[in-house]
């Protein structure tokens, strides 16, 4: 708790609620996964943030506890351009990581830099503590959020074309039809035909 009385959870699912609203801004249309990422991200926080291994790992090795960081910016990667692949709605600030991106003509990666940056300095003005994990992440993360967009063939300025997305598109096709005879398994084949 810091300078309210709300959880970390709480506090995420608040400011997820405002960069929500940041994002309808700049033109990004919410979805289920949207809502679903606001709840459920800062219900996981404090959940997790409970767990007997998170509340002895403050105190590990060093080695340990850069090992657990560079995991998480890895799992964070990869859960990000996997979600936004599904074409489900992205989260609060991957909504405004792709819009930034779209408006700036840049990859979500850089885009996502900026935002970690200024929100680093932004938490340091209300007093928040800043230190050698949150620069690693604020510097890491934009890297490694392009290369899980390349490792699901997904092209950093529009995710939209990738694979993983037009096999997703299929099975949605075969679901609302209820064909999936010949005709559903020719059309799957076309979207599904290329490698991931």
């Amino acid at each position: 708790r810091g300078l309210t009385f709300l959880t970390l959870g709480q506090a995420v699912i608040g400011i997820s609620v405002l960069i929500v609203g940041a994002s309808l801004a700049l033109g990004v249309r919410p979805g289920p996964g949207t809502v679903a990422n606001v709840i459920l991200v800062g219900v996981f926080v404090d959940t997790i943030l409970r767990t007997a291994f998170l509340t002895d790992l403050g105190s590990a090795h060093i080695l340990a506890r850069l090992v657990a960081l560079v995991a998480g910016i890895g799992v964070i990667s990869l859960g990000t351009a996997l979600y936004i692949g599904a074409e489900l709605g992205a989260g609060p600030r991957d909504s405004l990581m792709m819009a930034v991106s779209k408006r700036l003509h840049t990859s979500p990666g850089v885009a996502r830099a900026g935002i970690e940056g200024s929100v680093v300095l932004f938490g340091i003005t209300l007093g928040g503590a800043a230190g050698l994990g949150t620069i690693v992440f604020a510097v890491l993360i934009g890297p490694a959020i392009n290369t899980a967009f390349r490792m699901f063939r997904m092209e950093a300025r529009s995710p939209h074309a990738s694979v993983l997305t037009r096999s997703s598109r299929a099975i949605g096709m075969w679901v609302r039809r209820g064909e999936l005879g010949s005709s559903a398994s020719a059309e799957a084949s076309r979207y599904t035909g290329a490698r991931i």
